[in-house]
């Protein structure tokens, strides 16, 4: 059974503004229904689109590990460098660096410096996740566990066990462990359809381009053609022998390997042979 989600929710689950979703609503890439409080989209259809997003993003950074240690340092940066005196005691190193940390927006004050990317990649649970990680730690939470239990009450992709999300979290626990292990075989299986579909769809929009080029081309020799016909007639120059004169060229040409270009000459001595029988 299909199960429906507000405009709101399904903002929170993309990591987007409403007025985004609305505008994916128009464009028909999520289809929405009235609802009692306004209206309601396809809770699967959210999902759908989050991993597009996440799969495009992704392309975007090839080096998770690296971006992923990139926003944890824009949400909690790191603290000035301290130097050890003869006593034993520590200082700061410099003190600009503390006045810069102490002016330096951290955890959930932080996450408007973020990019769409990191939503996209990692999901909204994670990267929400992240910014409260202090208090998670203080009160002995798992923000692994956390970070799931948000993903299924509010949406949004779920925490995957891998390299950039633990710089993100830190270690699973145990009961994370346990049940990623079951789980392992669909999660890959998942991942390979995504993958799947994202090659199948980058070769249908190569096929596309190279149509498009196919085309632009004919249409570009058909205007040289038409040119070249202006310019025979005007100067009064034989079309037979012009005609012959393209088809020899086309002879040299598919002799050193260029078919494409042989054709295409041919295809120009055709037409001055036709225009000269009429």
């Amino acid at each position: 059974m299909n199960e429906f989600i507000n405009v709101e929710h399904a903002a929170w689950a993309l990591g987007v503004s409403k007025p985004t979703v609305y505008s994916l609503i128009r464009s028909g890439a999520l289809t929405a229904s009235a609802g009692p409080r306004g209206q309601l989209v396809s809770r699967s259809e959210v999902m759908t689109v989050a991993t597009k997003r996440r799969v495009d993003a992704v392309h975007r950074h090839r080096d998770l590990v690296a971006y992923a240690r990139q926003l944890r340092a824009t949400i909690w940066p790191p603290e000035p460098a301290k130097v050890v005196l003869s006593d034993g005691r520590e200082q700061v190193r410099d003190v600009d660096d503390v006045n810069r940390y102490m002016n330096t927006p951290k955890g959930r004050d932080a996450l408007h410096r973020l990019d769409n990317d990191a939503v996209a990649v990692f999901g909204p649970a994670v990267i929400h996740t992240l910014a409260d990680l202090k208090s998670l730690k203080t009160a002995g939470a798992c923000a692994w566990c956390w970070s799931r239990d948000l993903a299924a009450v509010r949406g949004g992709i779920s925490p995957s066990d891998n390299a950039a999300t633990r710089v993100l979290l830190g270690e699973p626990c145990a009961r994370d462990l346990a049940e990623w292990g079951a789980n392992r075989d669909q999660v890959r299986a998942l991942w390979a359809d995504v993958k799947k579909d994202d090659l199948k769809r980058r070769a249908d929009d190569d096929k596309t381009a190279r149509r498009r080029e196919v085309e632009a081309a004919r249409a570009d020799a058909d205007r040289a053609t038409r040119r070249l016909d202006l310019a025979i007639t005007a100067a009064g120059t034989n079309r037979t022998a012009e005609s012959a004169r393209y088809l020899k060229e086309a002879a040299r040409k598919r002799a050193a390997g260029h078919e494409d270009i042989a054709r295409h000459l041919e295809s120009v001595a055709a037409r001055l042979e036709r225009g000269a029988q009429r």
